[in-house]
């Protein structure tokens, strides 16, 4: 059990250091941010009082967001076993820490409300019958039968030299476990009456064999066109429907992030200092496992890993071929990055062996640059023509909306920041940056678009179009009721259909009301199982025409039990419950853009 338990805990170590040295590259990068002096009006004043957001009236403090980005950075590191995070893999971390925080601020009011807390011992019982998922699969806590021991595992747990290792575990069930109970109080403060339940049985498990006669537009002998008094009365009775609210025109340009050539150059400049300091220590006799610790981007994965040769590129393959077992190669870049092979031993379709990998990743120096180069660009716009110095600086100009009162419909990760500035600037303004995947946006307000309603003129056709669709439909329920009086006279729906070419008659089977619904519509379905066999429904009118339904058959079957009806009608008004509860307020984001 030594040897595992070590393991552990050097790995949390290494963690620790690595995220140490993280807090130090965002340190640096700040020192950037001041050099730039960019003001950020309003927003800057919270950030500097430590108020990172706001998700309604709930703030979430610079204390929250560092606390949750360490423990998501510790996370991240200790599951992807890497020494140090890349500048995506931060800016991916940023974004899940500020996810979780919108949902936590969601969340906290309801779970308080309802009194709902989570112990220690609900906890520590979670995990001793719920082992981490890469335990269950450890070599050192299986029997000589290769099943897992729950007693070695439960030895583990107890010691607290692995408390580290395990609080993490303990962490992601704390936040889970409120969550999950308030979510099994709701389905079951539903109670589903026995009504219900017999109901939608009878329903689920009836399958209906129908007649029914389809009344569409084309039994209209003669096509309606509305009258231009028609038109203009159906567009001043729906006005509201054609409002057009408040919009901004925004210009933008978007300065990208990416790994340049200089970033690769750094990366098979570390790689080949590594090379030669290795050939120096492997002379020395020392091991390459040390070796791996001190140098690779992975630096946990000390031990030989069997690889199949076809999850290799054609490059790689003829390398390691070439390598004798025991052999080192030299660097060589794959899509990983740059690597130093230790071949162990070799099979006909796999290769065991161990590496020191330098990942190539956006250098300190490259995202400087991107920064100096937007501050360039927003002094000289003060002065210049936008379109004009995006031409010069190599960048696209776009235009976008932002639409008063609707959703920010653009990828930027403060969509809240995109609408203060649409709303607050000033003709030809410029925006501060905005964050979004992969870099930075600049915007300019163009123009405002005052709010008002759509003029006749340019949606006549569409309403055209409606007036025609309500006539039709009041036509067609005026003939499908006169088909309908002829049953009365002793003729059958066969008969009617032959009468006029232009009614259709179908025969259909229905295994299920679910299935009518998705099929026909809610009315056709209701009306459906409504019927006895050989009974007839009166005329059934939809938004695409009119029915006649006739009942032929009905036939018990077993698609649902009562456990299942009631699970789905609690669960139905659980999800209801949920969304009406947990809608997320307005969200207000005032970090730092050039802080991730």
């Amino acid at each position: 059990m030594k040897p595992m338990l070590s393991q552990m805990r050097k790995r949390v170590k290494i963690v620790m250091f690595i995220v140490a040295a993280s807090f130090i590259a965002g340190f640096l990068l700040s020192e950037v941010w001041q050099m730039l002096r960019f003001r950020t009006r309003g927003r800057q004043s919270y950030w500097e009082k430590g108020i990172y957001g706001k998700v309604g009236k709930r703030i979430i403090t610079r204390e929250e967001y560092q606390n949750t980005l360490d423990y998501f950075t510790y996370k991240y590191l200790k599951e992807k076993k890497v020494r140090e995070l890349s500048e995506e893999e931060k800016e991916n971390l940023h974004n899940q820490v500020w996810q979780y925080l919108i949902s936590e601020k969601v969340w906290a009011p309801v779970l308080a409300q309802e009194k709902i807390k989570v112990t220690d011992a609900e906890i520590y019982e979670i995990m001793k019958a719920n082992p981490p998922p890469e335990l269950l699969e450890n070599p050192e806590l299986k029997d000589s039968l290769g099943k897992f021991d729950q007693e070695k595992y439960l030895q583990v747990l107890a010691n607290p030299q692995n408390r580290p290792y395990f609080m993490v575990y303990a962490r992601e069930l704390f936040d889970m476990l409120p969550k999950e109970k308030l979510r099994i109080d709701i389905t079951n403060l539903y109670r589903v009456t026995s009504g219900e339940i017999q109901d939608n049985l009878t329903k689920e498990n009836t399958k209906i064999k129908a007649t029914y006669l389809y009344f569409s537009p084309r039994v209209i002998k003669e096509q309606y066109t509305p009258t231009e008094k028609e038109i203009t009365e159906y567009y001043e009775k729906h006005k509201k429907e054609f409002a057009i609210p408040e919009m901004r025109r925004l210009k933008y340009v978007f300065f990208q992030r990416k790994i340049t050539a200089e970033d690769s150059l750094d990366a098979f400049r570390q790689i080949e200092d590594i090379y030669s300091q290795t050939k120096t220590a492997l002379g020395g006799k020392e091991d390459f496992a040390s070796l791996i610790k001190d140098f690779s981007d992975n630096p946990t994965e000390t031990l030989a890993t069997w690889f199949a040769k076809n999850s290799f590129d054609t490059t790689t393959r003829r390398i390691l071929d070439s390598l004798p077992i025991g052999g080192i190669s030299r660097p060589f870049l794959n899509n990983e990055g740059w690597q130093i092979v230790n071949l162990q031993e070799r099979k006909k379709d796999s290769l065991l062996m161990r590496r020191i990998l330098v990942r190539v990743k956006m250098t300190q120096t490259t995202t400087a640059a991107v920064l100096d180069s937007i501050n360039k660009f927003l002094e000289r716009a003060k002065n210049e023509n936008f379109d004009t110095l995006a031409t010069e600086f190599g960048l696209a100009v776009r235009e976008t909306r932002v639409v008063k009162g609707r959703p920010v419909n653009f990828p930027v990760y403060s969509t809240s920041q995109l609408k203060d500035f649409a709303f607050r600037a000033k003709r030809f303004e410029l925006s501060e940056p905005m964050r979004g995947s992969g870099g930075y946006y600049i915007f300019r307000l163009e123009g405002v678009d005052k709010a008002g309603y759509q003029p006749l003129d340019r949606i006549k056709s569409m309403i055209e179009w409606r007036v025609k669709r309500e006539k039709e439909k009041e036509k067609i329920k005026v003939l499908a009721e006169a088909a309908y009086k002829k049953l009365f006279a002793g003729k059958t729906l066969a008969e009617i259909a032959q009468e006029d070419s232009t009614i259709e008659i179908h025969s259909e089977s229905f295994p299920s009301f679910t299935y009518a619904k998705g099929a026909k519509g809610a009315e056709f379905a209701g009306a459906l199982y409504a019927l006895k066999p050989k009974e007839t429904s009166g005329v059934v009118t939809t938004d695409w025409g009119s029915f006649i339904i006739h009942c032929d058959e009905r036939i018990e079957v077993s698609n649902k039990t009562q456990e299942d009806i009631a699970r789905e009608r609690q669960q139905a008004i659980a999800n209801r419950i949920f969304t009406e509860v947990f809608k997320t307020p307005e969200v207000f984001d005032y970090r730092n853009v050039y802080l991730y």
